[in-house]
């Protein structure tokens, strides 16, 4: 489990700043937009009424620009979290003194496996496939498919076997 250094919540890649701060644009933004419709309904002035929404379209923009930064933000606490996983496992991989498990009956390391859902190719007995339903595909086929090789257990190195 991940250290909360960072501030975040267990289990979400946000800190309680960063909903707060989103809360708080939203709120603000519903309530500009509510009173714009208070205000452009209480008159038949039309260049009122456009003034309104406009002002409420700022509204809606500020929101949206929160809930952007939200999820920007989210993001790249993804991506250090996700490369700080790769890192480790990486690491435990070049550390541990048992053999690879043994690929399914009828795959070797030539055939490269890859389940649905999946962005990258994997050896069948890559730690990151084992136990789930893959399909054997030649290397061009998982490039076609738009994967790329796994950083674990690289599949594309000695591939001459």
């Amino acid at each position: 489990m991940p250290d909360n250094t960072r501030g975040e919540m267990q289990g979400t890649p946000w800190s309680p700043r960063d909903l707060l701060r989103t809360i708080l644009l939203a709120s603000m933004a519903a309530g500009g937009v509510a009173a714009c419709y208070l205000e452009a309904s209480s008159t038949i002035n039309l260049s009122t009424q456009l003034i309104c929404l406009a002002i409420a379209i700022i509204f809606v923009a500020i929101a949206g620009a929160g809930s952007a930064a939200l999820l920007a933000d989210g993001l790249r606490e993804i991506r250090v979290r996700r490369s700080e996983v790769t890192q480790q496992l990486t690491d435990a991989i070049a550390q541990r003194r048992v053999p690879a498990p043994a690929a399914p009956p009828g795959l070797d390391d030539r055939n490269l496996v890859s389940g649905v859902g999946m962005s990258k190719y994997h050896r069948p007995g890559c730690l990151l496939v084992a136990g789930k339903f893959v399909d054997t595909l030649d290397r061009s086929d998982h490039l076609h498919a738009g994967r790329e090789p796994c950083d674990i257990c690289h599949p594309d190195e000695r591939m001459d076997g």
